[in-house]
């Protein structure tokens, strides 16, 4: 059993990670007039998850679970501040304009035009990167509503996108790429 210097000791050589210690790199798809953005202000994200299908087989004696492909769960939904100067909600509309033209309403032949990618950062308290992904095949799937009131006068405004995204790959903190 571990004393309690030992937790003491494993704490201070790994200390945790905190939640409020990241980055969010966005890279446009080659198609858009914008390229490489970032670090953008991300209020909150999620790391995305994932699991695997299975079915169930049976050999000889009691079922077993058989894994046959990679699921990644749902969508990726990122919630960005709006400043002056930087007009982010602008960039959304113009990539998801990419996808679906908005006046002939027909979408692009190819996927590879509106395709971009996230780039994920967790940091330690030094501000170094600890674990970083890159979330491949993203598009924006929504741009959500940004409520606007007299009465919030100490508030910024958030804009929310919900991305599809395809697959996600872990970088090493050496990786280039990330812009760190």
């Amino acid at each position: 059993m571990a004393s309690i210097n030992d937790i003491a000791n494993a704490f201070s050589s790994y200390p945790p990670l905190r939640t409020n210690k990241y980055e969010v790199y966005i890279n446009f798809p080659s198609a858009s007039s914008q390229g490489f953005v970032g670090p953008v202000w991300a209020t909150s994200v999620n790391l995305p998850g994932r699991s695997l299908s299975t079915v169930e087989r049976r050999t000889f004696g009691p079922q077993r679970d058989m894994p046959y492909e990679r699921l990644f769960s749902g969508d990726l939904e990122v919630t960005f501040i709006l400043n002056k100067g930087a007009p982010l909600r602008t960039y959304f509309e113009e990539w998801m304009d990419l996808i679906i033209d908005p006046t002939t309403n027909r979408i692009k032949n190819s996927r590879q035009d509106y395709l971009g990618e996230l780039e994920i950062d967790l940091l330690s308290d030094d501000n170094d990167v600890e674990y970083s992904i890159t979330v491949e095949e993203v598009f924006p799937k929504s741009i959500g509503p940004v409520p606007l009131s007299y009465r919030s006068e100490n508030e910024i405004a958030e804009q929310q996108i919900s991305f599809s995204f395809r697959n996600y790959r872990q970088r090493n903190a050496s990786d280039d790429g990330g812009g760190i």
